[in-house]
């Protein structure tokens, strides 16, 4: 009867151990897993800045003190000051490329981007501001077609190149 108990003991020892590793080991592979509701749900890879469908951003302090009053909530995470960066896809305005920002959402090259209206109000019933509507020929834009209620450049502006942490490529989503 004590080796069987010595034996439960070792197994659970080590699954505990391998589940406590499992996200430093992830993170060594450039895995992350994503439970926001701006992308889908699921595992993410680093990917190469050719070959990507989101970006994660760090957003300056200022933005992340905007959304705090609003009752947004940005966890602690990876980015410099301690905070989550933020998973979105990555528009680049152009000339040739224009990004309207209206009372009716995003449009890009003249079409509109789904579940861009800008809210008045946050989830939390909190006053939300958004960036100046108008068209826009340059600057990189961080913007949530998949949540309505999505904090991205609707109410920021166009970040910084220096605020994108890494570039990602869903591995498996739900």
């Amino acid at each position: 009867m004590i080796v069987k108990r010595r034996g439960e003991i070792v197994i659970f020892t080590l699954g505990v151990l391998a589940f406590m590793t499992l996200p430093l080991i992830a993170k060594h592979l450039g895995l992350s897993f994503n439970d926001t509701t701006s992308v889908p749900t699921g595992l993410y890879r680093t990917a190469s800045p050719d070959k990507f469908q989101y970006v994660a951003v760090c957003l300056p302090q200022q933005t992340v003190q905007v959304a705090t009053r609003a009752g947004i909530a940005i966890p602690g995470g990876d980015c410099h000051d301690g905070h989550q960066p933020i998973l979105k896809r990555l528009y680049y305005a152009s000339n040739e490329h224009p990004i309207e920002l209206s009372e009716r959402g995003f449009r890009v090259d003249g079409r509109p981007l789904a579940n861009t209206v800008p809210k008045e109000k946050s989830s939390k019933g909190k006053s939300l501001n958004h960036f100046a509507f108008g068209l826009y020929t340059q600057g990189l834009w961080v913007i949530s077609d998949y949540n309505a209620n999505s904090f991205d450049s609707r109410y920021f502006g166009p970040i910084q190149p220096e605020e994108i942490l890494y570039y990602a490529a869903p591995v498996w989503v739900f």
